[in-house]
């Protein structure tokens, strides 16, 4: 065989090894790994952090890799009782994102959270679980083209939401380390408002931009219910 030959032969050789080792050490026992540029999931902490960011770059695949098998979102009590059903899943709760993220409306998202320390579920069957309390969330999602008349701003602020986390992704995952969102309840605000309660404009006297207070859930219903609710 010409050396020439040889060469372009065993290039070919290394470049089928190197895909196949990177291939296996990619592998790592987790069908949906956290990406690389959000905390890693060692925490309870960490993953609300990563679901926080995960909704500012309106990131499916990040929200993902840290919902529970079987997740659920609870429903405000005003949008469940208006809907006739009080939760969705985990397919649910990616289709309502799905559906607010892929909207060519959705110009802008910000969230914040304010929230109590971790600490321990005392529920029967819930003893490994964690809690965390957001006792103030706030975020903006600016809907519509800028200077659209049709154009809001949404502002779901001073929500009650509880965040429940568990190492593995099913329950009888002992082995992973890793945390995950197993149950979110979206209590709605303190006061009791339900609807859509109109706050303000916006700062610019030009072009102002209706803004809107709603819930969480009410943010997750704004382009379309999920057909999934597990």
């Amino acid at each position: 065989m010409p050396l020439t030959a040889l060469r372009v032969l065993r290039s070919a050789i290394l470049v089928v090894l190197m895909a196949g080792l990177m291939s296996c050490s990619g592998d790592s026992g987790n069908d949906n790994p956290t990406p690389s540029n959000y905390p890693a999931p060692t925490s309870p902490a960490n993953v609300l952090e990563t679901l926080r960011m995960a909704w500012e770059r309106q990131d499916v695949a990040a929200i993902d890799a840290v919902l529970s098998d079987d997740f659920t979102f609870r429903l405000a009590p005003s949008a469940a009782e208006a809907l006739g059903f009080t939760h969705w899943g985990r397919r649910g709760e990616l289709e309502a994102c799905g559906l607010i993220f892929d909207a060519p409306s959705v110009r802008a998202i910000a969230v914040d959270f304010e929230t109590t320390p971790e600490r321990s579920v005392n529920e029967v069957g819930r003893e490994s679980e964690r809690r965390i309390d957001v006792f103030q969330t706030d975020i903006a999602l600016d809907d519509g083209e800028a200077y659209d008349p049709e154009a809001n701003t949404y502002e779901a602020r001073d929500n009650i939401n509880y965040f429940y986390f568990r190492q593995g992704r099913t329950p009888d995952d002992t082995g992973d380390t890793r945390w995950y969102i197993t149950q979110w309840d979206d209590l709605g605000r303190p006061n009791g408002a339900i609807g859509r309660q109109r706050l303000h404009a916006q700062a610019d006297p030009n072009h102002p931009l209706p803004v809107y207070e709603i819930n969480w859930t009410e943010i997750k219903l704004l382009h379309g219910t999920p057909e999934h609710r597990d």
